[in-house]
């Protein structure tokens, strides 16, 4: 589902101006943002964009881990909140 949404960003030549957010555990807020210029490839497993303190780093980040897709100031994908079932003792 996000690889298709990424894959029209990219025929409609959008994936430049849009903003991916994606969870990284060691973040502010468990988040990270990537941007559209950042990034160097995706495919069905993964988006492997440029990064890190020189920005000349490469990482990659597995598409179970992007939480939005944002382009244009519209969110274009959102996924659902896992919510932590409590069961009472």
């Amino acid at each position: 589902m996000i690889y298709d949404i990424l894959l029209k960003l990219k025929q409609n030549k959008k994936l430049y101006s849009c903003s991916i957010t994606v969870f990284h555990a060691g973040a502010i807020n468990n988040r990270r943002f990537v941007f559209g210029r950042e990034i160097l490839d995706f495919n069905m497993s993964g988006i492997r964009f440029r990064g890190g303190e020189t920005g000349y780093e490469e990482f990659t980040v597995p598409m179970e881990d992007v939480l939005s897709v944002e382009s244009e100031g519209k969110t274009v994908f959102k996924r659902k909140p896992r919510i932590k079932k409590v069961y009472p003792r």
